[in-house]
């Protein structure tokens, strides 16, 4: 085989088995500025054309093993845009037609001379340059519907075999891979091969810093590669030996990486500059098209997460155009309006320009473009009402037209109840306070005195400002200030209850023996908040201790007073809560005396009774009357209320283990309770009293979900769990109490 190489792109291939007359071809096309390849037999010259690509083929008709025309059809077969001269002697005739019909280009008789055929090439080679355009032109739209086919989906396993196939079709190659990166992005894996026994490697990771893949994805650089490839870069993965070349190109959707595309051919010709800026073509497509496979993605999980909050959202959510039509709703707002579904309300004879609070939204909205917790009374589709609190706002286009409104709305018909539930009961306990008939004072965390009831400044015969002005101090007898101060000073410092005898100046003057008892009080978050205190005026019967003991007692029965008007504030927060804990108090204490508790003991069950549920100040309002079942988290919520109350209590003085009994009553005998599973003798026998009766109570009254069951299921349900959730001795008396003695609620 002859070859002479110049820098002419004009490549010929001679195929003649007269060695003298191939090499005078050669000799004579190189120095036309040619380059030349020469082969003696047809077999070899295939072999040659497999390694590269070539313009015209001169070709002999006659030769041995494979003859011209034979060598023709494989040639078109490999390029059909291939230009094709036949040589052959005089006696060619009916074979002319033939061969042309084969794809030959021309016919040259031998003997020829060598100028001859010079005169013949330029047109041949103008035919090859057009029939390559036509081809690139045919190629180009093929590439660009492969590439729309590709970028028109959102699929990812479609945009992966799509890509593949438009690879493997328009490279001519044996084989093709796509690797994308893991989530956590460190490594590469096949996600879609095609090749004959390829597939088995579907779904192989390799670590993204090693391999040729991994060397792609780190340099972002398309990478060639031909026979065996002794680069440490590359290690542990090589070419493998039947790889004759191969090309490995990044993924890439502007800056972002998104994979690596592989082609691998068995052949050793390298791909040609325009098969490679097609691939390219196809790599740029499947690049864009997996990151709007990924963005569509994400988008879908975004759209799911919102449909899924919309749908199931504790408010109602709406969007309605700037006429008032609704454009949607969730089915809480439905809900809220009295519809049975979303689409009734849509579809309903009323758009929200209709209802009466709408013109007062759109005043507002035209003013500031959002409304924040704007709470008033809407009239609903069976026509009663309810309150609602709405934040909405205005959305506008690019031009600063409303587009559309949207919104929430949350029904607090229930919250506004309470709210003023809660001013009444405010202002009912202080006017009970103000108005108390033992004069009542109170002392800030600084041990400053900040208030005195109306029955104290009758008594002392001085205004509420003058008092503050330390001006009651000064009606404290002189000889016994040091000791009141003293006294006061030592309790306040540890927090303790304290009572003190002193003589106080009353309106006309005279000064009385008095008995003031102080207790220490907090905050609903259970921060100490200063003293409360009653003072008694013994003047009358200053005669025995007896009676300052008697003194002392009603002082304390005076404090408990004040303690229980302070548990309503919490029992007033729900609707299904009044009397709940008075009820149970009564029911616990009339246990307690049947089991033979002091009249000391049963004293502080009580206190713990009407205080068990205080800590209930701390659950949202909405969650306590709420008509259905709580989900986990509401449970879970309001399953914090006995630590809650106990943070509320643990600071204050009590003669009894008050906060110990409110932070156990919902533990039980097995363990199962809450909040830290105690069983048997680790729970306060005051405590197991209060669950037995917490419990009856519970069941024989109505609930927000739920409507009261009967005395009978109630006492069948604390005998059935007798010695396994309820303290036997405990159940055993309650049951007495109801079926034997009589009791009642």
């Amino acid at each position: 085989m002859f070859s002479i190489n110049t820098a002419n792109t004009a490549r010929f291939l001679i195929v003649e088995d007269d060695v003298d007359l191939l090499n005078a071809l050669c000799e004579m096309l190189t120095g036309a500025g040619y380059e030349a390849v020469g082969s003696s037999s047809g077999a070899r010259a295939l072999k040659v054309f497999g390694e590269k690509e070539f313009d015209v083929v001169l070709a002999d008709l006659t030769m041995p093993e494979m003859n011209g025309t034979e060598l023709l059809k494989k040639l078109h077969g490999a390029d059909p845009d291939l230009v094709c001269i036949i040589m052959a002697g005089q006696g060619i005739g009916k074979k002319a037609i033939a061969l042309l019909k084969e794809g030959a280009f021309d016919f040259i008789l031998k003997p020829f001379k060598l100028n001859y055929l010079l005169s013949v090439l330029p047109r041949a080679l103008e035919v090859r340059r057009l029939r390559k355009e036509k081809a690139a032109l045919r190629k180009m739209v093929d590439i660009y519907e492969r590439c729309r086919n590709i970028t028109s989906e959102l699929d990812l396993d479609v945009i992966l075999n799509n890509t593949a196939e438009a690879v493997l079709d328009v490279s001519q190659t044996e084989e093709t891979s796509i690797m994308l990166p893991s989530d956590g992005g460190n490594e590469l894996y096949i996600a879609a091969i095609r090749g004959k026994g390829r597939s088995d490697l579907l779904k192989i990771r390799i670590p993204v810093n090693k391999g040729i893949a991994g060397w792609v994805a780190s340099h972002q650089e398309t990478l060639t590669l031909q026979g065996k490839i002794d680069d440490p870069r590359f290690s542990p993965v090589q070419p493998r030996s039947d790889i004759g070349f191969s090309i490995s190109m990044p993924l890439l959707a502007g800056e972002r990486f998104v994979g690596v595309l592989n082609v691998n051919s068995t052949k050793d010709r390298p791909f040609s500059i325009q098969v490679i800026r097609h691939i390219g073509l196809l790599a740029c497509a499947a690049a864009s098209a997996l990151e709007n496979s990924r963005k569509h993605k994400e988008l879908r999980e975004i759209e799911q997460k919102y449909r899924l909050y919309f749908e199931n959202a504790f408010e109602g959510i709406f969007q309605t155009a700037w006429d008032g039509r609704l454009l949607t709703v969730n089915r809480k707002m439905a809900a809220i309006f009295g519809y049975n579904s979303p689409e009734e309300m849509i579809s309903g004879e009323k758009t929200f320009d209709q209802w009466d609070f709408w013109p007062e939204y759109r005043r507002l909205l035209g003013a500031q473009n959002e409304l924040r917790n704007f709470e008033h009374c809407i009239q609903l589709k069976n026509g009663g009402k309810i309150w609602i609190s709405a934040n909405v706002r205005t959305v506008k286009d690019v031009h600063g037209n409303i587009t559309y409104y949207e919104g929430t709305m949350q029904d607090i018909t229930m919250h506004k109840f309470t709210e003023e539930e809660l001013v009444r009961t405010r202002d009912c306990y202080l006017t009970l306070f103000e108005e108390f008939p033992t004069p009542v004072w109170r002392s800030g965390p600084e041990a400053n005195f900040d208030y005195f009831n109306k029955t104290w400044r009758q008594f002392t015969g001085r205004t509420m400002a003058e008092e503050l002005e330390r001006g009651w101090t000064e009606g404290i007898h002189p000889e016994d200030r040091e000791l009141f101060f003293e006294t006061y000073r030592e309790a306040f410092s540890t927090r303790k209850i304290f009572n003190c005898e002193f003589r106080l100046r009353r309106c006309d003057g005279a000064y009385c023996p008095v008995i003031s008892l102080g207790k220490p009080y907090h905050d609903s978050k259970g921060n100490f908040s200063g003293y409360i205190g009653a003072c008694y005026d013994f003047s009358t019967h200053h005669k025995a201790d007896d009676n300052n003991a008697e003194t002392i007692q009603k002082l304390e029965t005076i404090l408990n007073e004040i303690i229980t008007a302070f548990s309503l504030t919490g029992e007033k927060r729900t609707l299904y809560g009044a009397g709940h804990q008075f009820r149970v108090s009564e029911l616990a204490c009339s246990i307690a005396a049947l089991l033979g508790f002091t009249e000391k003991r049963i004293k502080g069950l009580r206190t713990a009774c009407i205080l068990h549920d205080i800590g209930n100040i701390y659950i949202p309002t909405e969650i306590l009357s709420k008509p259905g079942k709580l989900n986990d988290y509401e449970f879970d919520l309001v399953k914090n209320h006995s630590q809650e109350g106990f943070n509320i209590l643990k600071n204050i003085s009590f003669s009894w283990p008050v906060a110990q009994i409110v932070l156990q009553h919902h533990e039980r005998l097995n363990g199962s309770g809450y909040p830290f599973g105690l069983s048997g003798n680790n729970i306060l026998p005051e405590a197991k009293i209060l669950a037995v009766a917490d419990v009856v109570e519970a069941m024989t009254s109505r609930r927000p979900h739920r409507p009261a069951f009967s005395l009978k299921a109630a006492l069948e349900e604390i005998s059935e769990q007798k010695a396994t959730l309820y303290d036997p001795h405990a159940v055993d008396q309650c049951i007495k109490l109801f079926l034997e003695e009589g009791f009642t609620f």
